[in-house]
């Protein structure tokens, strides 16, 4: 186990800077912390360097898309639902109102099909 300067357990955190991306360091876990920093990991290859933030581009990329289609998603279903609402709504409107016509021709003429 490492500690910090505080004697507290040291915390494990990722580095994302442009020379040491994801590479883990130990730090103090206080939020005013003490200074202390060690790396956890060793020194990451050139390569890993260059290619890493390429990667992480693309992947935060491929997350606001992702975000941006399930924002739409959650549109498009509650307009969906709001169709459906006002579909059914007109609906029972015009059965209601066939109804009504039925009934007030049934009472005048006492013959239900004097609408045809």
């Amino acid at each position: 186990m490492v500690y910090c300067h505080c004697g507290l357990r040291a915390k494990i955190r990722t580095s994302w800077t442009a020379l040491n991306p994801g590479r883990r360091f130990y730090s103090c876990p206080k939020q005013d912390d003490c200074g202390f920093f060690d790396w956890f990991d060793p020194p990451m290859c050139a390569r890993a360097v260059n290619i890493i933030p390429g990667l992480l581009r693309g992947r935060n990329e491929l997350q606001e898309a992702n975000n941006a289609l399930v924002h739409q998603n959650g549109r498009l279903k509650k307009l969906l639902i709001g169709s459906w609402i006002l579909f059914l709504h007109t609906q029972n409107a015009y059965k209601t109102a066939y109804i009504k016509i039925i009934q007030d021709c049934a009472s005048v003429n006492q013959n239900p099909k004097c609408i045809q």
